[in-house]
């Protein structure tokens, strides 16, 4: 009996450690475990050992979670100033048009706070701008509010 030789066999090209969907999966969770857990130690040792992510790419991938998570809550911030403002513009509409005015002051000084316009700080001493002449220098531009009388 003779022996017929065997093929050897080539080598296959390297499958990918994990499928796209799985990796997106692991993402998901590492987005979770993020959320959860207390220190970063232990969302690295999480992501190395019980979601088996290679340990080269585990501070990656954690930096693009907390990434992730800071541009949701910056999203999920703005949509919610934006209808709060959309709701207080339309109670003051509605508190004119039915002309409750304590109402409507009330929902414009809401309005003023949300958009930041009492933010307002006085310049410190050292800052303050030297009082103005009575007379303006001759390459200002005029004063649109002279004609109106408003100013001496």
């Amino acid at each position: 009996m003779a022996k017929t030789p065997r093929k050897k066999k080539t080598p296959s090209p390297p499958k990918p450690l994990r499928p796209p969907a799985v990796e997106a999966a692991a993402r998901d969770r590492l987005i979770v475990l993020v959320a959860t857990l207390k220190s970063r130690a232990a969302v690295e040792a999480a992501a190395r050992d019980k979601l088996k992510l290679p340990a080269d790419q585990v501070e990656t991938l954690i930096t693009e979670a907390y990434a992730r998570i800071l541009a949701a809550a910056l999203y999920h911030k703005q949509a919610a100033a934006g209808e709060a403002l959309t709701r207080l513009h339309d109670l003051y509409e509605r508190s004119l048009t039915i002309q409750d005015v304590k109402t409507a002051l009330a929902a414009q000084k809401e309005l003023n706070r949300l958009q930041d316009l009492y933010s307002f700080r006085p310049p410190a001493a050292g800052d303050l701008a030297p009082p103005r002449s009575a007379t303006p220098p001759a390459d200002a531009p005029p004063d649109t509010l002279q004609g109106l009388r408003l100013i001496g």
